[in-house]
């Protein structure tokens, strides 16, 4: 139903949304599916030994930028520090104190460290003459917060949503941790729509290996399930205030009112949709957006009558 309520919406109002993924080893995040069709996708890796040969197949655009991303507009080049697992590499240096109490500290064991080539947010909207992104997903081990402070205030005034993925300790020197990109974002604008986590057992590694010999597992990994898991990172989601978007001028406002409606509805938020789209006509008026919306609701709450669009 979501799917089809998007397709409506997103087909009417002839929206592209702009959507940045940061440290894109892997496919593109999955709640981007649904409109994926309509949408324009710039990832960022630097790191070739993961990054998924697929990216951006069905997207309506999509540019894969081979670079890291840094927090200033200067640098052409970064250090990057590579770990035994490629998704660990980081421009910061592993915590080696703090992960040595995790079953997953060999993962960040230090390969090598190589300079690569860098870029910036504010350098990539210049390059692709892009006037905004609209959602942007961080996963920059330990960097996150920094990233998101160099982008030019009127771009990150913009931006509708934000998914983040940080630490709950400091798993890399100077890590930007949860607590501090959760402050940053709710006093800039943004609310927490939606919080899972990440889960690990807290278990040393050696210990993993001795607990394997007593008890006769077949390997380490075999074990790991039965040593019990806790809270390691934060996967959250953040989207823009109906009052920050409302102090835009006008036609950024119109546009982000009507991207937070349809990705409200996309992470089956139809609540706050809704007040989105009682914010859209009490500002700009009962037009034919805002009769798309009101169409778009009672479908999704399962209305036995639906009006037309007028």
């Amino acid at each position: 139903m979501e799917a089809q309520v998007l397709d409506s919406v997103l087909t009417a109002t002839g929206l592209t949304p702009v959507l940045l993924d940061i440290g894109c080893s892997g496919p593109a995040l999955p709640i981007w599916q649904p409109i994926k069709q309509y949408s324009y996708l710039i990832g960022y890796d630097p790191d070739d030994r993961d990054i998924d040969r697929g990216f951006g197949e069905g997207f309506r655009q999509a540019a894969l930028v081979q670079a890291a991303v840094c927090d200033n507009d200067r640098d052409q080049t970064m250090r990057i520090v590579l770990t035994a697992h490629p998704s660990c590499s980081s421009h910061l240096y592993p915590n080696d104190p703090v992960l040595a109490h995790y079953c997953f500290h060999e993962f960040f064991e230090v390969k090598r460290e190589v300079q690569v080539r860098a870029t910036s947010l504010n350098r990539t909207l210049e390059e692709l003459r892009l006037p905004q992104i609209d959602w942007i997903k961080v996963d920059a081990q330990g960097c996150d917060l920094r990233i998101l402070r160099n982008l030019h205030q009127d771009a990150f005034d913009r931006l509708v949503a934000v998914d983040t993925e940080p630490g709950f300790h400091e798993y890399y020197q100077t890590e930007d941790q949860f607590h501090v990109i959760h402050d940053y974002l709710i006093n800039n604008g943004f609310w927490l729509a939606q919080l899972d986590h990440q889960r690990y057992a807290r278990t040393r590694p050696d210990t993993v290996r001795y607990l394997t010999d007593l008890v006769g597992a077949p390997s380490p990994a075999a074990l790991l399930d039965r040593l019990g898991k806790s809270p390691t990172a934060a996967e959250a989601r953040y989207l823009r205030t109906i009052e920050h978007v409302l102090r835009l001028p006008p036609r950024p406002r119109e546009r982000a009112m009507l991207l937070l409606f349809a990705f409200s509805v996309l992470i089956k938020l139809p609540g706050f949709a809704a007040d989105v789209m009682l914010a859209y006509q009490s500002v700009i008026g009962k037009d034919h957006n805002s009769a798309l919306m009101e169409q778009a609701l009672l479908s999704l709450l399962g209305a036995p009558t639906a009006v037309s669009p007028a």
